[in-house]
């Protein structure tokens, strides 16, 4: 035998002896850091080496999505769980004020509507112009001139004229609205009438340049009112608008 087959051959005799060392030792007790396994440690070591068995990655991935997706969680899930659809806008009634979206802004008449926060024609039914009391001879009159600008139109929801002595109305003492060429368009014998819904008295001006119309008290009883001597005279008031 030459060298080269001795060495192969004590090469080939130690592996297997190597090898049946190892072996005995995996059925055997032996030493892990110092002391021995008995034997029922090693069956159980054994046991779970031997048969461990892993599963596919499919069949992990399937059981995770399905804990992911169908079991309930006692804490509070992630925001990949919640959907991503448009929310439809829809608003609950509970009375409480709802949002601008919600509110109808279809247009009303400004005589029952307020404008800007303001009913107009209630503050000047409320609150009308006030004419000073004025001794009036038969035939004379106290007046508040108005100018009106073309196509508008001079609204009257409250007015009336009366001996502010007794506060009577007596038989031609009337309330007018005069247009611009002093023509008597609306009169009334009244001590007051007022309305918030529809004008008392009104008049349009047509003539195609501004005018100057008038509300007037005029005594055309036949005889004067208020001498200057403890009588007042003639009162009067006027609620109106020019629209």
């Amino acid at each position: 035998m030459n060298w080269a087959m001795y060495v192969a051959t004590r090469d080939i005799d130690e592996l297997w002896t190597l090898f049946d060392t190892v072996a005995g030792k995996a059925d055997s007790p032996h030493a892990i850091g110092g002391d021995d396994h008995d034997a029922s440690t090693l069956a159980e070591l054994n046991a779970k080496v031997s048969d461990a068995t892993l599963a596919s990655e499919s069949v992990v991935a399937t059981g995770v999505e399905t804990h992911r997706t169908g079991e309930v969680h006692n804490e509070a899930q992630p925001p990949q769980t919640h959907g991503n659809a448009k929310h439809a806008e829809t608003f609950a009634v509970d009375g409480d004020a709802q949002p601008p979206e919600a509110h109808d802004h279809t247009e009303a008449d400004e005589t029952t509507v307020p404008v800007g926060g303001i009913d107009m024609v209630s503050v000047v039914v409320d609150d009308p112009d006030r004419l000073p009391a004025a001794e009036l001879q038969d035939g004379e009159s106290i007046e508040m001139p108005i100018p009106v600008d073309d196509g508008e139109t001079l609204e009257v929801y409250r007015w009336g004229a009366y001996d502010a002595s007794d506060h009577t109305a007596p038989t031609g003492l009337d309330v007018e609205l005069v247009d611009g060429g002093d023509v008597v368009q609306v009169a009334s014998n009244t001590t007051n009438s007022q309305d918030t819904a529809n004008p008392v008295a009104s008049y349009q001006n047509s003539s195609g340049a501004v005018q100057v119309f008038k509300l007037r008290a005029k005594n055309d009883s036949g005889s004067p009112i208020g001498d200057g001597t403890g009588e007042p005279g003639v009162g009067s008031h006027f609620g109106f608008r020019v629209v």
